[in-house]
């Protein structure tokens, strides 16, 4: 995952916007072969450490990412990650970047012995 409305860590040119994100946010300058790029990191969860390890991923040519539980996408339950994380925006195993707007009738985790797992049945309302 690289990013919710909440917090979130981006790769982008000098010709993005940079309005719409929460603060406090704080971008890093680095060298990229195909001209200036940007570290972005937004949201008031981030340290330092976790700032410097995000740059540092990106200058070594690797794409920074944030897990589920500090996004904030995990199940109110267990606290396992969610199978479907609304609203996020997601690195998928190809390195494409993608947002998932999608709203599943029911947000299970990916957690087989949780009551809000994927193989449980709903509850009535």
């Amino acid at each position: 995952m690289v990013g919710t409305p909440e917090r979130g860590v981006l790769l982008c040119g000098p010709e993005t916007k940079l309005g719409e994100f929460r603060h406090p946010a704080q971008t890093e300058q680095i060298a990229a072969a195909k001209g200036p790029e940007f570290v972005v990191t937004y949201g008031p969860e981030w340290t330092a450490e976790g700032r410097r390890r995000a740059v540092e991923a990106a200058r070594m040519g690797l794409r920074p990412w944030i897990c589920q539980k500090c996004a904030g996408r995990i199940c109110p339950i267990c606290g396992a990650p969610l199978s479907v994380p609304i609203a996020s925006t997601l690195l998928n195993d190809d390195g494409l970047v993608k947002h998932l707007m999608a709203v599943p009738p029911r947000n299970t985790c990916v957690n087989p012995s949780c009551r809000n797992g994927a193989k449980a049945k709903p509850t009535p309302s």
